[in-house]
């Protein structure tokens, strides 16, 4: 297991050990509704044994990456919420519902996006379907980091599209963000 996957299994593991204290209470800061740079900064593709790292991270793992389109992000007074992200291509706009887990914790269910091309470039016109959830927590008044596990399913396309990808698999990814343009 290489030092990424360690890292990101001991994120997940976090992420899960701070759900379990959930409280309800008043973040100890103010947060507001607002827009955030988001940096991706591992990637853990168990799909195709990092094939698709590209894909998550299109300037390599070695920096984290900047996501071109600023994500808004609401308070946990506000949630539920369901509303479209705009990303880059191959994911475009896609549909989620965030909901309070605690006052400084939301989790993010993907809606299934049922044709997203995994990497023309290296896979032609092979499209899975991407689903998932995130888990956000709220650091500070202008900060951000979570944890996503996406689910990536139902391979199907060209010729170009990998025999060895699973019907089902997922990518971990990490990231933290800061209000505004970085």
């Amino acid at each position: 297991m290489n030092v990424q996957r360690l890292f990101v299994v001991a994120l997940l593991t976090l992420a899960i050990i701070t759900l379990a204290g959930c409280d309800d209470g008043d973040p100890d800061f103010p947060f507001d509704e607002g827009e955030f740079q988001i940096f991706t900064l591992l990637v853990d593709d168990q799909c195709l044994d990092g094939g698709l790292n590209p894909l998550f991270m299109p300037q390599g793992t070695e920096e984290p990456w900047a996501w071109p389109h600023l994500i808004r992000v609401y308070p946990p007074s506000a949630l539920p919420q369901t509303y479209d992200l705009t990303l880059r291509p191959p994911f475009h706009e896609m549909s989620v519902t965030a909901e309070r887990v605690s006052s400084t914790e939301q989790q993010l269910t993907v809606h299934p996006n049922p044709s997203v091309l995994i990497g023309p470039e290296q896979f032609g016109d092979c499209a899975v379907e991407l689903s998932g959830t995130v888990h956000v927590d709220l650091t500070g008044s202008d900060q951000i980091e979570g944890v996503a596990s996406l689910n990536l399913s139902d391979p199907g396309g060209d010729e170009r599209c990998p025999a060895d990808m699973p019907t089902s698999c997922a990518v971990l990814l990490s990231f933290e963000g800061t209000r505004g343009a970085p």
